[in-house]
């Protein structure tokens, strides 16, 4: 059985990963804090910024795939991942790594799609630039880059915000002049699932095939939900007088239709 070395598996997107192929892997998994978590014996602490600690674990487990989906302190993470990418340089074995729609968040005019050219201006797109440009020097096309949206899920604080504001006065804001896709984790796991096994390579947008303002999937959402659907305050995104884009759209042709999702999909999915 291969080996799969989840690198952030505490997280939403790493629990849904390692659930989702249990069966296929041998699974290790890195976890921050042990913190409402069952730790078995293939479960690593990992601090990113211990110096030595990527290059470690590649020796020590020898994982035919990493899936990194860490969070952090940027600094620490784009050092921990030039190790990570020094350490697998010599080997055959494939990184999936996880990044933002941020990398194009300094350029609202359009969608993006994963020909385009990321521009940015905020520090985390910046970061998330800088990393996967410096894994894909030092791995090649051995480095697949997995750009995403907002990740919902049935745990996820994003769900559970818009439940809490759902019962309250104060509710939540939304953009109306913002349009954007989401997915869940699970829908997201699914996809990796099928790259990995096919072991794709690149660039890739994963994310809903259709756009929503903020508000609109907020609203479509709430509909399903008990409460008070008025919580859901629309608000504008800078300039009233202009739409914005920040979804991230796919020109890919590898992924199968069963594994692109819809705003309506990923809504049942988070209901079921």
């Amino acid at each position: 059985m291969k080996k799969l070395l989840i690198l952030g598996a505490s997280g939403l997107i790493g629990k849904a990963l390692a659930e989702q192929v249990r069966e296929d892997f041998k699974i290790y998994a890195t976890y921050h804090s042990a913190v409402n978590r069952t730790v078995s014996e293939r479960d690593i602490q990992l601090d990113v910024g211990d110096p030595g600690a990527a290059g470690s674990l590649i020796s020590s487990i020898r994982p035919d795939i990493t899936v990194s989906c860490l969070r952090g302190d940027f600094s620490a993470q784009l050092k921990f991942h030039q190790e990570l990418a020094e350490a697998m340089k010599d080997g055959n074995s494939m990184l999936y790594y996880f990044s933002t729609a941020n990398v194009f968040d300094g350029d609202f005019s359009k969608h993006h799609n994963e020909n385009d050219m990321p521009q940015s201006q905020t520090d985390y797109g910046r970061f998330k630039i800088r990393c996967e440009s410096m894994l894909q020097g030092v791995l090649g096309e051995r480095a697949a880059i997995i750009r995403i949206p907002a990740i919902w899920g049935k745990k996820s604080q994003r769900l559970s915000h818009l439940k809490d504001a759902l019962q309250k006065k104060e509710g939540m804001e939304a953009y109306t002049n913002l349009a954007c896709n989401h997915l869940t984790d699970v829908q997201l796991a699914r996809a990796v699932s099928y790259m990995m096994e096919n072991r794709l390579k690149g660039i890739f947008h994963l994310g809903t095939k259709d756009m929503l303002s903020q508000f609109a999937f907020a609203a479509r959402l709430a509909e399903r939900l008990p409460g008070n659907q008025e919580s859901i305050r629309p608000v504008i995104f800078e300039d009233e007088h202009n739409s914005y884009h920040f979804g991230l759209e796919s020109i890919r042709q590898d992924i199968p239709p069963h594994l692109v999702f819809s705003h309506d999909d990923m809504i049942e999915e988070l209901l079921k």
